[in-house]
Formats: C-alpha cells, sequence, structure tokens
C-alpha cells in the first residue's frame, strides 16, 4: 500500500472510544451479553488507550495493561476485556471497512 494512503487512512480511523460507542449501538446491542459488554467497554473508556486511534494501539500497550490487571484482577476477567477489543476490531475489518487494519490483541498471550 502507497505510504500517503496509509497515513490518510489511519488518519481517518475512529479512536478506541467512538468504536466502542459504535460497537455497543450495533452490534453489542443484538446480543444477550449486551449489559456485561456495557460494564466492561465502560472499563476501556477509563483506560489510557481510549483516545487514541485504533492503528496506534500496539500489542506492546496491550500487553502491559494485561500485566497491570492481572496484579489485582483475575485471568478470566482480563481475558473478556481483551476479547471485547479483539472482537471490535474483526468486526471493524469484516463489517465496517477496514479491512487492512490488524488485530494487535491477536499478538497478545491470554492468561490461563
Amino acid at each position: 500500500m502507497n505510504p500517503r494512503r496509509h497515513l490518510r487512512l489511519v488518519r481517518n480511523l475512529p479512536t478506541l472510544a467512538a468504536a466502542l460507542e459504535r460497537y455497543l449501538a450495533e452490534v453489542s446491542a443484538r446480543k444477550k451479553s449486551h449489559l456485561q459488554e456495557q460494564s466492561v467497554a465502560r472499563i476501556w473508556l477509563r483506560t489510557a488507550l481510549a483516545n487514541r486511534n485504533l492503528a496506534r494501539i500496539t500489542a506492546l500497550d496491550l500487553q502491559r495493561l494485561r500485566d497491570e490487571w492481572l496484579r489485582d484482577r483475575k485471568p478470566g476477567t482480563v481475558n473478556r476485556r481483551l476479547a471485547l477489543v479483539s472482537h471490535l476490531y474483526t468486526v471493524a475489518r469484516k463489517e465496517w471497512g477496514y479491512t487492512w487494519l490488524a488485530n494487535p490483541v491477536q499478538l497478545v498471550t491470554r492468561p490461563v
């Protein structure tokens, strides 16, 4: 991909907060687990990554956050939090037309 075009595409991506809002309205609203996902989304909105562009969130950022959460949370809780953002990236690629967007959660080792 042309570097200029890639840069233009990255600039036009929503922030994690905006993508979560859209995800909750369009995808999560149709699920049984909607209320649980809303709760997890609120946690993501309180992180430093919330105002970052989706393309600028790296696996290293998520690993740091995972390690921070694991200090006082159980592995299952951390896995649920990571799963929500992973699905958000999948929906962004498949449904919202960001086909070139990589899912950084796939590069993060999930706690056992």
